[in-house]
C-alpha cells in the first residue's frame, strides 16, 4: 500500500478501527434477547372483503376448513387471483402489529386457538381471515436475531451522534 501513497500508518489505523467496531458490534449483540413470544398461524389475504366475508361464512358453518381454504384461494388464478393463503407461520409477536397492523396483530395474539378471525384489514391493503394455531416462547430465526443485534449497535451508534456531549468526549 505504500507504493501506492497510503502509509503504512493509516492502514493500522484502518485494521484498528475495524477491530474496534467489530467488538462493540459483538459486545451490543450479546445484551439482545434470543428468544421471545411467537405465534404460529395461518392467515388468508383477499382482494375484495365481500369475498373474504363469503370465505368466513364457509369457515363459520363448517362447510370448509381452513386448510382447504387455503388451498382454495391460492389456486384460484383466473381469471384473476382472489388472494392467497399461508399456513404454519411462526413469528414474534412484536412484528405482528408493523407487519398486518394492530387489529390483526390483536386477532393473532388474543384470539382463541384454532377458530377463525373476522374479516380484517391489513395495513399492507387487502381483508385477512386469520387463525392462531399455537404461541410460545421461542428462539428467534438466525436472520431475525442477527438483524436485531445490528440494530442494537446501529440505534446506539445513532443516538451517541445525536448526543452532543458524547460527540465532545470522542
Amino acid at each position: 500500500y505504500t507504493d501506492l501513497g497510503y502509509p503504512a500508518s493509516e492502514l493500522q489505523k484502518s485494521y484498528e478501527q475495524s477491530v474496534i467496531i467489530r467488538k462493540v458490534k459483538e459486545a451490543f449483540a450479546a445484551t439482545v434477547t434470543t428468544t421471545a413470544p411467537h405465534v404460529q398461524y395461518t392467515y388468508i389475504q383477499f382482494t375484495e372483503q365481500a369475498t373474504a366475508t363469503l370465505a368466513l361464512n364457509r369457515l363459520t358453518s363448517g362447510a370448509i376448513t381452513v386448510a382447504a381454504l387455503v388451498s382454495e384461494t391460492n389456486a384460484i388464478t383466473q381469471p384473476v387471483s382472489v388472494g392467497n393463503g399461508v399456513a404454519g407461520t411462526w413469528a414474534p409477536t412484536e412484528d405482528l402489529a408493523g407487519q398486518y397492523g394492530d387489529a390483526i396483530a390483536a386477532a393473532l395474539t388474543g384470539g382463541a386457538l384454532g377458530k377463525p378471525s373476522a374479516v380484517l384489514t391489513g395495513t399492507q391493503g387487502g381483508f385477512y381471515i386469520v387463525v392462531p394455531t399455537a404461541r410460545e416462547v421461542r428462539a428467534y430465526a438466525e436472520d431475525d436475531l442477527k438483524a436485531r443485534q445490528d440494530a442494537a449497535y446501529t440505534d446506539w451508534l445513532s443516538a451517541a451522534v445525536l448526543d452532543t456531549n458524547t460527540v465532545k468526549k470522542l
